[in-house]
């Protein structure tokens, strides 16, 4: 018996914790980079079905009653385009987008023409990628496409980065990408 109450109980606090990342996604997002927030409540939503039924199977069983967590209402099906704080993510987005385009280090990728060095060409090609994926993604209000620029530092960090790797050289001449 305790062995299938420890089950129960393990379950039942699955059970919670499911339903407060559920009720969490809603409010807030969730920070996955490319699915959008319905799908994760969907998943979740899953998962508090599996959870119950496991509780329910294990109590029936024993002839245990069910955990009160067990009587909370399962969510609804969510739109899988759904996405929390959709205004937010955009205007971060046209934010991040303004900072890029300040940016020193993009600007001054921009101007790599000559590179013969394959590695350090696609690492250029690559971090000014992230600034056409962003302007793209504003003009088709792909929320999840923005929500990966959110937070800018990486890439910001990033086109420093590259940056630094190059010689005087690479900023001369006709670009070469190997």
């Amino acid at each position: 018996m305790g062995n299938i109450n420890s089950k129960i109980k393990r379950h039942d606090e699955e059970l919670k914790a499911e339903f407060n990342r559920w009720d969490y996604i809603k409010n807030n997002g969730s920070s996955d980079p490319f699915w959008a927030d319905g799908v994760n409540m969907n998943l979740i939503r899953n998962h508090i079905i599996y959870e119950r039924r496991r509780i329910k199977e294990l109590c029936s069983k024993e002839g245990l009653p069910l955990p009160d967590i067990y009587h909370s209402q399962i969510p609804p099906e969510t739109d899988p385009d759904y996405m929390a704080k959709a205004d937010e993510i955009t205007e971060q987005a046209k934010k991040t987008l303004e900072l890029y385009k300040n940016d020193e280090n993009f600007n001054k990728l921009k101007t790599v023409t000559n590179i013969n060095n394959k590695n350090k060409a696609l690492i250029v090609k690559n971090v000014l990628v992230y600034m056409r994926e962003l302007e793209e993604a504003i003009s088709k209000g792909d929320l999840v496409s923005m929500r990966r620029h959110y937070n800018p530092e990486t890439h910001l960090k990033a086109a420093k980065e590259a940056v630094d790797s190059l010689s005087e050289d690479d900023f001369c001449g006709q670009i070469t990408f190997l």
